[in-house]
This record gives C-alpha cells, sequence and structure tokens, in this order.
C-alpha cells in the first residue's frame, strides 16, 4: 500500500529554518520564566531529527541551541503534533528525544562537568482540544510520598487551535504560517478573523503581495486538502475553499497576471 502523502513536515521545517521566526515563536509562546532568560542571540537550529520513522507521518521536529542572558548554554527542542487529536504517550517520546540529545551532545563533549538544559515545546495544530497533562510525573502511576525521587519535568504545549486567529503572533509573516497550521486539520472551516491578514492596507508596493509567504501557505493548504482527498478516496475535482487563507493574496495574483507578474498593457 502506498503512503499517504503528508505535507506538513515540509511546511514546518520551512516555518523553523529562519532562526529569526524561529526566535520571534520561541519568545512569544515559551513560558515566561524561560524567555526571559535567552540571550538576544537568534537560536541555531541543530542538523537532524530525533522522531522515530514511525511517526514521521504525525510529528515534525527541530532542534535550537541557544545560551542564556548568563551565558549558559541550553537546547530548545520544539516537536509539532499533526495528529488530529493529542497523543497519550507524548510524555514518554518526549524524554526518549531528550535522552537522544544528550547522547548525541556527550558524542562531541565526551570530557563533560555539567549537562546543558534542554527544554522541550509542542506545538500542536489538531481539530481536537488539548486536555492531557503537560507534566511527565502525571503519567506515572507512584505513591505521593515517591514525588521527589522520580523523574519530571514539564513541557509547554502551543495549542492553535485554542488561539484566537489574530492573537496567534505580534508578527504579521509568523501569524500568516500560524494560520495555515491551524487551518490544514481543520477541513473546509474558513478563518473566522476577519482582518487578521489585511489584503488592503494602504502603502503597499504595487508589485508585491499582501505578504511573500503566502505563496507557501497557500501551498501548503492545497497539499494537505490533496492529502485528505486521497486518504478519503475523493477526487481530484473535489476542491475545499482553501481560497479563504487569504483573499486579498489571490486577489493580487489575479491583478499581476496570475502568476505574481505584472500585466502588460
Amino acid at each position: 500500500m502506498s503512503k499517504i502523502p503528508q505535507p506538513h513536515d515540509r511546511f514546518v521545517k520551512e516555518l523553523l529554518s529562519h532562526p529569526e521566526r524561529a526566535g520571534t515563536l520561541l519568545r512569544e509562546r515559551l513560558p515566561d520564566e524561560v524567555a526571559r532568560f535567552l540571550s538576544d542571540k537568534p537560536p541555531e537550529p541543530v542538523p537532524g531529527s530525533f522522531v522515530d520513522e514511525t511517526l514521521e507521518e504525525h510529528r515534525s521536529d527541530r532542534l535550537f541551541k541557544v545560551e542564556t542572558i548568563h551565558g549558559r548554554p541550553a537546547f530548545l527542542y520544539v516537536l509539532i503534533e499533526h495528529k488530529s487529536s493529542p497523543d497519550k504517550q507524548i510524555g514518554l517520546q518526549l524524554l526518549r528525544y531528550m535522552v537522544e540529545i544528550l547522547k548525541r551532545w556527550e558524542k562531541s563533549n565526551p570530557n563533560w562537568k555539567r549537562l546543558p538544559a534542554i527544554v522541550p515545546f509542542v506545538v500542536y495544530h489538531g481539530a481536537r482540544e488539548w486536555k492531557i497533562p503537560t507534566e511527565f510525573g502525571r503519567f506515572i502511576d507512584a505513591e505521593e510520598a515517591w514525588g521527589s525521587y522520580l523523574l519530571n519535568f514539564r513541557f509547554p504545549v502551543l495549542d492553535l487551535g485554542e488561539i484566537p486567529d489574530n492573537r496567534l503572533s505580534d508578527n504579521p509573516r509568523l501569524r500568516v504560517w500560524l494560520l495555515a497550521m491551524k487551518y490544514a486539520t481543520r477541513g473546509n472551516r474558513q478563518i473566522g478573523g476577519k482582518g487578521v491578514i489585511d489584503p488592503g492596507a494602504p502603502g503597499r508596493p504595487g508589485g508585491s503581495p499582501p505578504h511573500r509567504c503566502l505563496p507557501d501557505t497557500d501551498l501548503h493548504l492545497r497539499r494537505t486538502n490533496a492529502a485528505r482527498n486521497y486518504s478519503s478516496g475523493k477526487t481530484r475535482g473535489d476542491r475545499c475553499n482553501d481560497v479563504s487563507i487569504c483573499p486579498g493574496y489571490y486577489r493580487w495574483k489575479a491583478e499581476m497576471g496570475g502568476n505574481g507578474s505584472a500585466r502588460k498593457s
């Protein structure tokens, strides 16, 4: 049986491949106890993935090396959940990934004296609300008095579905990417936040689209719909109304001749 196409992975990796964009997301959405200790240096992407091959269809990840304001090295591990509902085994899987991160780090730091901190961060854009615990200790069935002797860590979760469209990010470009992620798992539902992406903003150069990244988000939504149709047996003629992601972009595209090139007079 052929593998169902998974459009999310490449889109998410592109989203997080830019250090400045990734830094904005992390600073906006990590808990304040973490974000306020990050230095001004952009996060440095670390090559490679830690997700099991059997889970690659449902997950993407990205590891970043950062520095704190006190000069301490640390890692921020971002795991993106593509499943339609939360995975109850997420805590154990995060533990495995973090152990693997330390194993790889140790190979290039064999004489270490102290381990670097790893802060896990989950981005979830499934259709169902995230309701499972976000603390590893909550998954352990143990006597209450044993708590201080057991391994425990918290992992903040960004549930895009619970955030109003216009509050996904203060950065307009990042907000567009997060909008595409949010609605890619929601079938034909349209974006409800009118004006989140302003197609008629004054002062925009005539030859530039409302947002340069919109062609990428449009492509992501189309690929997502194609994968959804493939898995449900629909034909290519069943087209979702992903044009709702930003009518202004399509209007700009039409005005520019349909391909982003200015029309000849």
